[in-house]
């Protein structure tokens, strides 16, 4: 059985106050600013990707303040305040333990108010998980130290693609696995060097119980933490209140 809740943001104080962590190519955080009044704050450690949220941003009026830095350097900021909204879409499987610390630190420190969203998690990409750690172990093991990871990714991705074309059993037991080659195969090696072969130890799986004792580990949460579909089951959504 699907359970809904809806979070109730005071009549009183119209003005949402949100933080993306990781925006990306900044498209929600800039479509959210453009539908609603509010303070929108986003980072991302990805140059091309902060280039291209401020493109995006000049096209709307609203109020959003877009950051090149990293988690760390996020919280070490002294011009943060509370946000009704922190999210952070499809970062928390690919980030480090020591990174997801930082962002448990980060809704500690600034997300007193409502709501903390962390859609896309591990469970719908699962199955590739493994396709990831071959990619990853075709960089480190069989492209030259020297070797630019961009170039690195590239030569992963071709063998992993002469992987599947040859009918490997893996890719024939997981056929969206081949799909999801296939539709990041011709994008920009940069970002595909940043998306699969960051060392992370592996797709960090999402662990509930762990994640929402670490953030009512602070007294001042007022927190109601939702958990996306993909990462309850396919057909549950569930809240933590």
């Amino acid at each position: 059985m699907r359970t809904e809740q809806r979070v109730h943001f005071d009549a009183e104080n119209p003005k949402l106050r949100y933080l993306e962590l990781g925006f990306g190519q900044g498209v929600s955080l800039v479509v959210h600013a453009a539908a609603r009044e509010g303070e929108f704050w986003g980072n991302d450690i990805g140059p091309g990707h902060v280039a291209h949220a401020k493109k995006l941003a000049a096209t709307v009026d609203a109020d959003i303040h877009i950051l090149p830095d990293s988690f760390k350097e996020l919280i070490a900021r002294q011009d943060l305040r509370q946000f009704d909204v922190i999210t952070l879409h499809g970062i928390w499987t690919w980030i480090s333990e020591e990174d997801g610390q930082v962002v448990i630190e980060l809704a500690n420190a600034f997300g007193t108010r409502r709501l903390l969203y962390i859609p896309n998690c591990a469970a719908g990409w699962a199955a590739a998980t493994e396709l990831r750690q071959l990619l990853i172990a075709y960089a480190k093991y069989a492209s030259a130290p020297e070797t630019p990871a961009n170039i690195k990714v590239q030569q992963a991705m071709l063998f992993a693609g002469g992987l599947a074309s040859a009918g490997s059993a893996y890719f024939r037991a997981n056929p969206t696995v081949g799909a999801q080659l296939q539709a990041v195969a011709g994008r920009d090696t940069t970002y595909l060097a940043h998306e699969f072969l960051g060392d992370t130890g592996g797709c960090r799986r999402f662990t509930r119980s762990l994640l929402v004792c670490s953030l009512r580990a602070s007294s001042s949460w007022a927190l109601r933490f939702f958990l996306s579909t993909a990462i309850a089951s396919r057909s549950t959504s569930a809240g933590v209140q």
